[in-house]
């Protein structure tokens, strides 16, 4: 997150290559796409925080995902632990496939991590980063027929939209 210039907030994919190409997503070149995605997880840490602008609202990652036709975004609004955050986005993964909506399977993950927590672990810190907003329906139905593809598709618009900035740069 830039907080002097939210629209420079960006994703980094790998370090800097060179002064053409930084390997990077930009808030400012999502505001710019056209994306037809039900739901983005922005599973990074602080990926959820932004900078209050009058009469604009927030602005950053979560915003500009949602600007450009993400219907729904997970993210984070504070620094994750390693340890807890793949159990936790596993754990909603496996609700959201089983059919829940996005909020209940978010809940259903973090009810689950604290089910087997210690006590000082236990604390919000911990498991409270991750917050959705956005539509909320569910991804995939209890039939499962179509699981393997939207997944696959969901994946595949991903990959196209990195692979899209990183020629992009090479060949501007």
């Amino acid at each position: 997150f830039n907080s002097e210039n939210p629209l420079k907030s960006r994703l980094l994919f790998q370090l800097d290559q060179g002064e053409d190409d930084d390997n990077a997503l930009h808030a400012s070149e999502l505001y710019n796409m056209s994306l037809n995605a039900d739901m983005v997880v922005l599973s990074a840490c602080e990926s959820g925080v932004g900078k209050s602008v009058n009469r604009e609202g927030v602005l950053g990652l979560s915003r500009a995902f949602n600007l450009a036709g993400a219907k729904s975004v997970i993210n984070s609004l504070w620094e994750l632990s390693d340890v807890v955050a793949p159990s936790l986005m596993q754990s909603f993964y496996q609700n959201l496939k089983s059919g829940q909506t996005k909020s209940e399977a978010l809940r259903r993950a973090k009810l689950s991590y604290l089910s087997g927590a210690d006590k000082p672990s236990a604390n919000p810190y911990y498991w409270g980063a991750m917050v959705h907003f956005g539509d909320d329906s569910p991804i995939f139905h209890e039939s499962g027929s179509n699981n393997v593809f939207l997944i696959f598709s969901i994946v595949l618009l991903i990959s196209g939209v990195i692979l899209f900035f990183f020629f992009a740069k090479k060949s501007a």
